[in-house]
């Protein structure tokens, strides 16, 4: 069987793993997503730092890289290439599992709907650009 490039699984994880740095970052959704946690910017800040955020990033590293490498395996197994099929393989497992889980989750825990919605389509934002470097380099299928 057709195997994807582990350094292609690698770089796809570290480019949803930027996607949530940039998605998070105070020139898009960070501020709101604070305000929206119920929390002020010095707060969150406090809180960070009593963290163990080594450890919080690491795990989240090693997180996207096994996203990474299941969202190739579905790739490989549905033998698609090219950036087009791997975004729309991102877009239909980000759509069809990942928000959908996250709305019923949401609606349990009585979030706010816009919390949900920043946190869902970082997901599928960081889901379709894995796919696309996923898809670009997923061997050829004769």
């Amino acid at each position: 069987m057709a195997q994807i490039s582990l350094w292609m699984v690698l770089l796809a994880a570290v480019l949803g793993f930027a996607v949530g740095m940039v998605w998070y970052s105070p020139f898009l959704f960070g501020p709101a997503w604070i305000k929206l946690m119920g929390k002020t910017k010095k707060q969150m800040q406090k809180e960070m730092k009593s963290k163990d955020m080594r450890r919080i990033f690491g795990l989240t590293a090693g997180l996207n890289l096994f996203i990474a490498y299941m969202l190739g395996q579905a790739i490989v197994l549905l033998h698609l290439h090219g950036w087009n099929e791997g975004a729309m393989v991102g877009f239909s497992i980000g759509v069809g599992f990942v928000c959908t889980n996250a709305y019923i989750e949401s609606l349990y825990a009585g979030k706010p709907f816009r919390l949900y919605l920043i946190n869902s389509t970082h997901q599928l934002a960081a889901l379709i650009v894995m796919g696309i470097v996923l898809g670009i380099g997923a061997p050829i299928n004769p």
